[in-house]
């Protein structure tokens, strides 16, 4: 039994040697095999694809990769409520309970100024009275008048719910106000004229369509707001005085302030399409409401 086994590794011993060394003769495991051809398949195609083909080198998948990263970034960062920019009315609703909750002791619960300053007029302590200027005063604070830094304490997120807040309560004019403070900027809810350019005009009549047509029905003729086309006005007919109806809506009316929502620019569309089409002549119009 012991000769046939010497037998058989003499058999598989290869016939040269190195310093009296002989190897076996032995196959290779299958897997290592396999796996050997599919690193030579790999390899062809990779030349194929990168060299020949002239596919996305790694380079490029990485910036494109980075690049996807930071744009999603982007778009799940807080931003500060600026022109055009959209607060829904869950996040004005939110707003609201932070002024109440952070704001309102120092400012008062309508805004009219206490400690702090009157933030409802078009007087400003620091900076124009934007959005983004607000934002940063809510965000770092203004130590030398004793008011923190709220970033830290509510987050960006809420910080830009409550200016988008904040934003709603200009002009609004409370009862008790305090003296303003500071220097005056022109509102930054109101437009000054109405636009007569055609682009303008087809851009308001679809933000009319979209936001008013409701209340107000799609020839503004007038449904549960009053009629829009006609010689009667109860808050002032001119394109300023529209403006600041619907920058700071009508509380009493039921009508929300716009301002946050739709920003300057597309308010000032929509008064450019209502100018234009006063005078006509709507279906079944609602009487007649306030002043000619």
């Amino acid at each position: 039994m012991e000769n046939q086994s010497n037998k058989k590794e003499q058999a598989l011993l290869r016939p040269h040697s190195i310093d009296g060394i002989q190897e076996y003769d032995n196959k290779l495991p299958l897997w290592w095999v396999y796996l050997f051809y599919a690193t030579i398949i790999f390899g062809v195609i990779y030349m194929l694809r990168f060299h020949v083909w002239d596919g996305d080198s790694l380079v490029d998948e990485w910036r494109a990769d980075t690049l996807a990263i930071e744009e999603l970034r982007e778009s799940k960062a807080p931003h500060s409520p600026s022109e055009g920019d959209a607060a829904t009315p869950e996040d004005l609703e939110e707003g609201k309970e932070v002024y109440a909750s952070t704001c309102a002791s120092c400012h008062g619960e309508k805004a009219q100024g206490v400690v702090g300053p009157n933030l409802t007029d078009d007087y400003w302590l620091h900076g124009t009275g934007t959005p983004s200027d607000i934002e940063n005063a809510v965000l770092k604070g203004i130590p030398e008048m004793g008011m923190p830094a709220w970033e830290s304490v509510l987050g960006a997120k809420k910080v830009q719910q409550v200016v988008s807040f904040v934003v709603t309560l200009s002009g609004t004019n409370p009862e008790g106000a305090k003296a303003p403070q500071g220097t005056q900027y022109a509102s930054q809810t109101s437009a000054n004229t109405a636009s007569t350019d055609p682009q303008d005009i087809a851009e308001g009549k679809g933000l009319y369509d979209t936001n008013c047509a409701s209340c107000h029905r799609e020839d503004a003729g007038g449904l549960v707001g009053p009629n829009l086309v006609d010689d009667y006005w109860l808050h002032g007919g001119s394109p300023e005085q529209i403006t600041s109806s619907i920058a700071s809506g009508i509380p009493e009316k039921g009508m929300i302030s716009w301002a946050p929502i739709l920003g300057p620019k597309k308010i000032s569309a929509i008064v450019s399409y209502l100018i234009s089409i006063q005078g006509s002549s709507p279906t079944s119009p609602k009487a007649p409401e306030g002043s000619k």
